[in-house]
Formats: C-alpha cells, sequence, structure tokens
C-alpha cells in the first residue's frame, strides 16, 4: 500500500466541503486552551481562536469536547480510515488520543 512506501495516501475523493465548513466553523467558535503565552504560564486560560489577534502560539481543544462532536465522531467511525490504519499497522487501530489545534 502507498502509506507503507510514502508515509501517506491520498484518498480518491475530498471530504465533503460542508463538513469541512462545518469543522472549521466549530473550531473558529469553540474554546482552546492556550499554550505558549505569557498570561497562560501563570494559569489556565481558555478562548477562542481569532486568527487576526493570536492571543498564544497554540489552541488546544479538549478532548471530549472533540468527541462530542458528532462530524469528529463519524471521522473516527470512518470505515476507510479504520481500514487504512489498519492496514498501515498490520492490527486493529485503537483510537486513544484526539487532538485538534490552531498552532
Amino acid at each position: 500500500m502507498e502509506i507503507k512506501q510514502r508515509g501517506y495516501h491520498v484518498l480518491p475523493h475530498r471530504m465533503p466541503d460542508d463538513l469541512c465548513d462545518r469543522l472549521l466553523e466549530f473550531a473558529m467558535t469553540q474554546p482552546a486552551n492556550l499554550r505558549g503565552s505569557a498570561r497562560q504560564a501563570q494559569e489556565a486560560v481558555t478562548a477562542r481562536y481569532d486568527p487576526q489577534n493570536p492571543q498564544a502560539v497554540r489552541y488546544d481543544y479538549e478532548q471530549q469536547l472533540l468527541i462530542d462532536n458528532p462530524d469528529i465522531q463519524m471521522l473516527m467511525a470512518d470505515p476507510v480510515l479504520i481500514g487504512i490504519a489498519q492496514s498501515y499497522l498490520c492490527a486493529e487501530p485503537v483510537a486513544d488520543v484526539m487532538g485538534l489545534w490552531w498552532h
């Protein structure tokens, strides 16, 4: 399989535009944990990501917030993505860490 030789695989179909739009809307409207800011060094700080005025180097979303999102759940359970992971790992994949961030 291409992923074992190149380290990536290009799927024949793109994700639907409406799914991409919903994921972007989610990431732009949900609060995230700020990392790498002077303010965050002293206390836990959350904020919505504003690309015109970033307050930190990185914005991390809470794992449970991601898992609760139906679009992310759909991607986590997508049989094509699971099949690619299973083929690459030569084992049944296990969802261990879910992450989404702005950097």
